[in-house]
């Protein structure tokens, strides 16, 4: 299943993926940018939960050469109970497999392997190689994206104190 990006007006989008179009996966991985950056973690992390209260078996990932060593992000991870790892290697492959705030095959995320993969990004990419997506360049974060699509999705992400946090900051 193919959804269009979400560029231009929504007239000249045919359909928007919504988070509830992933469901029918049961092991997910969900992938932040190498080196992530609290709009990657965050919008993971928003994902993670939705994933989690559908009874998903789900992993946070990030990659890259070096593990998380920022102040404000470890910080940030700690205090808001943000379970993120680091997987320098690939150890599985999942089902499907999320990438937030980046696109599979960009050079800023290293190319894990899974049978399907879908990307929310606000960042336009000619080599986006996923099978679900979506791009909304008009945001200035994904984690904005995340926000709405929660929202949309029925998803109070008030209820995650923590979850509301992490999509703010």
């Amino acid at each position: 299943k193919r959804i269009s990006p979400s560029v231009g007006s929504s007239s000249e989008r045919s359909m928007r993926m919504k988070l509830q179009d992933l469901l029918v996966y049961n092991d997910i991985l969900i992938q932040c940018h190498d080196y992530p950056d609290p709009d990657s973690i965050a919008s993971g992390f928003g994902i993670y939960c939705f994933m989690k209260s559908h009874g998903k078996k789900v992993r946070l990932i990030y990659s890259g050469i070096h593990d998380i060593r920022k102040p404000n992000l470890l910080i940030m991870i700690e205090r808001l109970g943000i379970p993120v790892e680091y997987m320098r290697e690939q150890e599985y492959e999942p089902e499907l497999l999320i990438t937030a705030d980046c696109v599979h095959g960009e050079r800023n995320v290293t190319d894990f392997k899974a049978g399907t993969y879908a990307a929310i990004d606000h960042h336009v990419s000619s080599r986006n190689s996923s099978e679900l997506y979506e791009i909304r360049p008009e945001y200035a974060s994904c984690s904005s994206i995340i926000a709405v699509m929660l929202r949309e999705s029925g998803f109070d992400y008030n209820s995650v104190p923590d979850l509301a946090t992490a999509l703010y900051y």
